[in-house]
């Protein structure tokens, strides 16, 4: 247990990007049981091997309880300068050790890590009609199913507090909005309109929500209230479908796909329909749009041949960047939230 949870930090702290780990694992083993004999920590000799930081962490287990204390030692100046305690199941380990790097990665950083994550996506098992909702840790560990119903569930959204997910479920024959409490399953119908209802996107704030229904005829973008109220329409696309949406991380606009005037292509619009600005000019079949946490960047997915690749677009110049060029399809980019 003690090796995987070292194994689990180191990763998430080499993953990061903020720091490189030491990977002498026999050097490391070795001044690691010489502190535990010394009944110290011994900078001197850690600083010796090249390192800049010195991170320790006390694992005490007590029944099905752990408690993690963890030290960072600045062995330039010999002095202690992080010090933080996680208490929690020892069940969830793992979990535990996610928080950890995290707290350590915002220490340093001043931004939140990534480590404690999790990635809400869709899989078929081979079972043709029949898609599920899974979650799985940022790493690909903890693979766990949210969806039981044996139909097509597709397109999870967390909420921003990460304790819900949003998703389109065709339960009972036709595409309505399901949300999904991770804690107890409880699940509520969110909107369930004639027709289609697809694509849930939740506002910052979690009071909104920016779908697409077919409700008035045409597939478009619509903007209601969580607890309860008239969907306001967003966009017009005769003989055309507005899908996608996505919120701008400060709530004030809302990027989405439209094929009204030819191919799927990205656009942006303000929260209440008005300013609808064209920004996937000169790329062929752009869809899956993400906004960045900070707001001055939006991937998308868009051919280039005969096959999909993500692109990103930072909307304060307006260069894009090909991000993929493997010779292979890709789609549905999805930013963290560092």
């Amino acid at each position: 247990d003690l090796r995987q949870m070292t194994s689990v930090l180191r990763f998430d702290l080499d993953n990061s990007g903020y720091f490189r780990v030491i990977q002498n694992s026999a050097v490391v083993d070795r001044l690691s049981r010489e502190d535990i004999a010394k009944g110290r920590v011994s900078l001197g000799s850690w600083s010796a091997i090249g390192a800049e930081l010195l991170v320790k962490v006390n694992c005490a287990k007590s029944g099905k309880k752990i408690k993690l204390t963890c030290a960072i030692y600045d062995l330039k100046n010999r002095r202690s300068i992080f010090s933080k305690k996680i208490s929690g199941s020892n069940s969830n380990r793992r979990y535990l050790i996610h928080r950890l790097a995290d707290a350590i990665v915002e220490e340093f950083t001043g931004e939140k890590g990534i480590a404690a994550t999790k990635i809400a996506f869709t899989a078929d098992r081979g079972i043709a009609g029949k898609k599920d909702i899974y979650l799985v840790d940022y790493d690909g560990a903890a693979l766990t199913r949210i969806t039981h119903d044996d139909v097509v569930s597709v397109v999870p959204e967390f909420s921003p507090d990460g304790k819900t997910i949003y998703y389109t479920s065709y339960l009972k024959g036709y595409p309505k909005i399901v949300s999904i409490d991770l804690k107890t399953g409880k699940r509520e119908v969110v909107s369930s309109f004639p027709g289609l209802n697809a694509f849930p996107a939740i506002s910052p704030d979690g009071k909104e929500i920016a779908l697409s229904l077919s409700k008035d005829g045409t597939v478009d973008i619509y903007r209601m209230r969580l607890d309860g109220g008239k969907p306001i329409r967003l966009t017009r696309s005769p003989g055309g479908v507005a899908s996608s949406p996505c919120w701008s991380p400060d709530g004030k606009k809302i990027a989405f796909v439209s094929n009204a005037h030819g191919t799927a292509q990205i656009y942006v619009m303000d929260r209440d329909g008005k300013n609808k600005k064209h920004l996937s000019k000169g790329y062929s079949y752009a869809t899956a749009v993400d906004w960045s946490p900070k707001g001055n960047l939006i991937a998308f997915t868009a051919k280039r041949g005969r096959q999909r690749q993500i692109f990103i677009l930072d909307l304060k110049n307006n260069r894009v960047e090909q991000i993929t060029r493997v010779p292979a399809n890709h789609a549905n980019p999805s930013f963290a939230r560092d």
